[in-house]
């Protein structure tokens, strides 16, 4: 139902903080576009963001809320997305996020079977968050038109109205040009629109380092609520579903000894030799944390500074 709101109203309202199920990925009701190259990653990194949400227990050292997850995955036969998610679950149960496989959508002139799935989906799970993997999967227009982003979310926003939706899409094929100019923030396939007309939006790319704890970097490319925050540095296992963070593993490290009323001196000291930090990295660590960067807050991400470098 439209809702009409009047000057005063406006004028008199109190201006917040958006809601996010994961701060600054994932806005509530809102759409996030996430980019990257064939077998980068993308799959396992939004397994993680629904477990994240699933759970609430956090994203990587960034702060959750827990929901209801719904993840329709139209780009994996079956058997092979349970087999790799079987590697992500480890025993664990109870987590509320529910997977969808199923054969590519239709749109437009989507099947009365399909409307009625999503139909009865949204009515029986009532969703917080739903994930479409891949959005070239997921309709059948043509993505370079500017047009096309509107009507595709538009499409899945009256399906799930009270749904934040996160499209995972591809990265465009790479010119055989050797003198082809690569502009990372139009670097996925289609219209520019499918950027512009999201809430949020990030390009995940493989990171080459001399690190064995870093292969790649999500970079925060667009938010309408919020500066965007430093890449987050990843680490995606070769069992292709794995993931972690080794900046998260250095403040978690760091925030369990000072609950424990650790000396700093012994923090530092265990920082640079289990977690091989040099003392410059592990006085960083421990400063993010004492002003307020970490837990339950994305500060971190706009504080690490050269540590989000390794060495």
């Amino acid at each position: 139902m439209t809702k009409i709101i009047s000057w005063d109203e406006v004028e008199d309202s109190e201006i917040k903080e958006p809601d996010y199920l994961i701060n600054p990925y994932v806005v509530k009701e809102g759409i996030t576009f996430i980019w990257g190259k064939w077998g980068v990653g993308k799959s396992p990194l939004t397994w993680h963001m629904a477990k994240a949400i699933g759970t609430g227990k956090g994203f990587f050292g960034l702060p959750s809320v827990k929901g209801k997850v719904l993840y329709i995955d139209v780009d994996s036969p079956e058997s092979v997305a349970i087999d790799r998610l079987k590697k992500l679950t480890h025993g664990i149960k109870g987590i509320d996020v529910h997977f969808v496989l199923d054969k590519p959508f239709t749109f437009p002139g989507q099947e009365e079977e399909q409307d009625e799935m999503f139909r009865k989906l949204n009515d029986d799970y009532t969703p917080d968050v739903v994930f479409l993997n891949t959005l070239r999967k997921c309709h059948d227009l043509d993505d370079k038109e500017s047009k096309s982003p509107k009507l595709v979310y538009s499409y899945y926003q009256h399906l799930f109205p009270k749904s934040a939706l996160v499209f995972v899409h591809h990265a465009k094929k790479e010119s055989l040009d050797p003198k082809s100019r690569v502009v990372s923030s139009e670097s996925f396939s289609g219209s520019q629109a499918w950027i512009n007309d999201a809430q949020a939006a990030m390009r995940l790319e493989p990171y080459k380092s001399r690190s064995k704890h870093m292969n790649l970097r999500l970079h925060h490319v667009k938010s309408q609520f919020s500066e965007k925050v430093l890449p987050l540095p990843l680490y995606l296992d070769k069992d292709g579903t794995s993931m972690d963070s080794y900046v998260e593993t250095d403040l978690a490290v760091a925030y369990e000894r000072m609950l424990q009323g650790k000396a700093k001196a012994a923090i530092y000291s265990e920082l640079t030799s289990t977690r091989g930090l040099n003392a410059e990295r592990a006085r960083h660590v421990v400063q993010i944390i004492e002003d307020g960067g970490y837990p339950d807050s994305r500060g971190f991400l706009s504080s690490l500074g050269g540590i989000n470098e390794e060495d």
